[in-house]
């Protein structure tokens, strides 16, 4: 097993603080406008939804998978929860 000193890159950049938006960019007022824009428009782009939104890809596919249970099937957004026959039938 390696030793890693204090001193090391590593456990000098644990701490660091990182640059980017903070973790607060998900918020329930943005989580409720992507789901009121994914139910006006289903086949609105992630790119779409980044510029209305004003938020990053990576928190707008937080919201839409983690937060809203979305996938994308067909090139329309819709619920995890559906079954097979209800994807088929929409």
């Amino acid at each position: 097993m390696a030793h890693i000193h204090e001193d090391s890159w590593w456990s000098l950049n644990v701490s660091a603080p990182k640059s980017g938006r903070p973790p607060t960019a998900v918020t329930q007022e943005k989580i409720e406008l992507v789901r009121f824009l994914l139910i006006e428009n289903l086949i609105i782009t992630y790119q779409r939804l980044e510029k209305c939104v004003d938020i990053g890809s990576a928190a707008i596919t937080n919201i839409i998978n983690d937060h809203l249970k979305y996938r994308n099937i067909v090139s329309k957004w819709v619920p995890h929860s559906l079954t097979e026959p209800k994807t088929w039938s929409r």
